[in-house]
This record gives C-alpha cells, structure tokens and sequence, in this order.
C-alpha cells in the first residue's frame, strides 16, 4: 500500500509539472464552462420569461382566425382572451407573429365529446426554435385552461372531466413558406445530424491533426523534417494530405454508423414500441422530404469542415503540443472552446447581430451557417459561408507555414519548450 501511495504521489506531481495538462485538468474547465454556459444564456432568460407570460395572457404579436365567423364557442374563447381577430391567415400573417385558426366545426366537435381542432402558426426564422416551441407549449397550455373553464361553467362540468380538449397543430412559418409538421421534423433532423457530425468530426480531426505534431516531437523527428529538401508549405501540405485522409476515414465511419442505425436498428426500435406502426409511420414520413441538393450541400459542408478542423489541429499542435499528451489535451479543450458558438443555433436562440458577426469569425460557425442558409432557402447567403470556408483554409495554410520553422517546430512556443537530450 505504501508503494502505491508513493507510485501515486509521483505521478501527480509529474502530471502537474507539465503546464498543460495543469492547464487542461485545472483552468480550462472552469473557463470552458464558463463560456458555454455565458453564450447558452443569452436567450435563454429572455425565452423562459416569455413563456411564462404566455401561460397568463396572449403575446402581444398574437392574432386569432375564426373560419367559422359564428361559431359561438370559438367567438367567446376570443373574448376571454381578448385576442385580436382578424379575417384570414393570410391577412393576420402580414402584421402578427403568432396566428391562432380556430377551425371550421370546433363548436360541434367540443359539443359532441370530441376535441376542437386548432393550429397554431408561429412566424419563426427556424424551426428548431426552442423559444418558440416554450411559446407555443405554454400558448396550448392556456388555450386548454381557457376552453376547460368555459366548457365546465358552460355546461356545469367538472373540469377534471375535462381533459386535454384541443387538438393543437403547431406549424412553423419559415421564409414566406408556412411547413407541415413532418417537413419542420425534417429540418430539424437535418440541422441536428450536421450539428452532431460537427461535434464529432471537430474532436476528431482536430486531434489527428495535433498528434501529427505531438508525435514527431515526442519521437525527436521534428528535426528531420526540416533536414528534408522541402519547403515549409510542402511540409504542412504533406502533413495536411496525411492527417485529412485519416480524418475523412471517420467521416466515412461516422456515416455508415448513421446507415446502420436507419436501416438496421430504428426499424426494429420503432417496432418493439408499444404503437410501433403508427410511430414509424410518422418517424419514417420525415425521410419522404430528403432532398438530394440539401443532402449533397451537408456533405460539402462536412467535408470542407474536416479539412479545416483538420489544419486547425496540425496549428494548435505546432503550437502547444510538446508531445502525444500535450496534443490530446490543448486539442480537447481548444475544440470545446471552438464549438461553443453552435450552442445558440442549435437551440435556436435568436444572437445579436453584433455576436453573430463575431462567431462567423470562428471555424466552426461558418459550415453550420451554410447548411442552415440551404435548408432554410436563404440561398444568397450560401455563397458568403462558402467564401468565409475557403478564406479559413488560405488562412489556416498560410499561417501554419509561418509558424512551422525552426525551433518553433521542434519545441513549441516559448512557454513549452523541451530540453534537448544529453
């Protein structure tokens, strides 16, 4: 037991020795968190107040349809909520956000035991918003309260007999283009799988492309590389090639993991359901609106992403890795760090211009913005991502280069500089 607590003790005080994994271990969590945590909240408080007014009263920006001008029920839930009506959808669409159709029959429906039918269109720059899907879960909370207690002083009945008695329809309203449930199910399903294929493929291949560095210092064959009759941009382009072809082989794995799980493994999840026909129905209409360009489109994106993540890697590894481990680290949480920026979109906070502008500037921002501006049908901003890519990879190489020479090379910068052997 001595001899493990004294094996123990040395391996701490070897690992706090080096500044990186010091570093790594004991500050970067706390600023990484820090940072994550800051940009997640931006909306977020602002989102989670208006909800909570929506569970009281109509948003301000709030219209109600009737297709039945005299439906009774229908007229008096709008005067409970002292909503403003408005003729037609089209009509409300033009000076409201959030538009509330109470549909042709919902008098008769409710009358006859059955739930009224109601959608609600929200006016929304993605469909994954979760702001607008609190919105809307809170606005079908109070839309159901409003009806229980008019149905039960109505017709003298218990509210708790009344249960659930709207069938609600959220449909988003995207670019002029209001989508049916199954088509903003597929936009999500899209943007969340390029997301997530960022996520992974960053770490990935920013490690790769770290340890291509880390791995020649530690083998002490920093040296030969500068003996080659090469020149720096050789080097990194070499290294780039090398490293980019390890990468794309988990790329090539990252979708055939996706391929299995759609065709292998979802069908027998979905049948094993307790309503597993209906639920697969449902699930698998989603895939009737894959379209080839937007398909083609993620796979560019994706593999522009791996290339740049990639060169990003072979950078932080000139930089800060002294050897394997120091590479694993600094690229571990420098990667978190770059991904930070895609926690707003991908819950679909809406960011200032200003803090916009500033994470276009990040490496991993402008893939997902590009995919996003293809799915969403703002083709004229496609072009913009596509050139901020490419800038990145020109960028990327050129400063690579510069900084792949000398010393710099073999040991790293100044504050992480290896003795040479006796």
């Amino acid at each position: 037991m001595r001899r493990v607590l004294a094996m123990s003790v040395k391996e701490v005080k070897s690992l706090l020795k080096d500044r990186y994994v010091l570093l790594a271990v004991i500050i970067a969590p706390f600023f990484s968190l820090l940072i994550i945590g800051s940009i997640y909240s931006i909306g977020f408080r602002q989102v989670v107040e208006e909800a909570r007014e929506a569970q009281v009263s109509l948003p301000r920006d709030t219209a109600i349809v009737l297709e039945d001008p005299g439906d009774l029920i229908a007229k008096s839930i709008a005067l409970i909520l002292n909503a403003n009506t408005v003729d037609s959808v089209g009509e409300a669409l033009e000076h409201y956000r959030i538009i509330i159709v109470f549909h042709r029959g919902f008098s008769e429906s409710l009358e006859n035991g059955r739930r009224g039918n109601v959608s609600l269109i929200v006016k929304t720059s993605k469909p994954w918003s979760l702001s607008d899907t609190m919105i809307t879960s809170s606005l079908t909370t109070l839309l159901s309260r409003v009806v229980e207690t008019y149905l039960s002083q109505k017709f003298n009945i218990s509210r708790e007999l009344l249960s659930n008695p709207l069938n609600v329809n959220v449909k988003p309203y995207v670019n002029g283009r209001e989508f049916s449930q199954a088509e903003a199910a597929f936009l999500t399903l899209a943007v969340m799988a390029t997301v997530f294929a960022i996520l992974i493929l960053s770490m990935v291949t920013l490690q790769v492309g770290a340890l291509s560095i880390g791995m020649e210092r530690e083998a002490r064959t920093a040296e030969l590389l500068l003996a080659l009759p090469a020149s720096r941009a050789e080097i990194v382009f070499g290294k780039m090639v090398g490293a980019v072809t390890v990468s794309f082989a988990a790329f090539i794995s990252f979708i055939a993991g996706g391929l299995v799980y759609y065709y292998a493994l979802l069908p027998v999840m979905m049948s094993e359901l307790g309503e597993g026909a209906l639920q697969a129905t449902t699930i698998f209409q989603v895939f009737n609106f894959i379209d080839i360009r937007i398909v083609s489109i993620i796979l560019l994106a994706l593999a522009l992403h791996i290339i740049n993540a990639t060169l990003t890697g072979i950078l932080v590894g000139v930089l800060f890795a002294g050897d394997i481990r120091g590479a694993l680290t600094a690229s571990s949480y420098i990667g978190l760090a770059l991904i930070a920026p895609l926690i707003p979109e991908v819950t679909g906070f809406s960011v200032p211009p200003a803090l916009e502008a500033i994470f276009t500037l990040t490496p991993y921002y402008p893939p997902y913005k590009l995919v996003e501006s293809i799915i969403l049908g703002h083709y004229m901003k496609a072009p913009l991502y596509l050139t901020i890519i490419i800038a990145y990879f020109a960028i990327l190489t050129l400063l690579t280069s510069k900084l792949m020479s000398g010393e710099r090379l073999i040991y790293g910068i100044a504050v992480r500089r290896l003795k040479p052997p006796i």
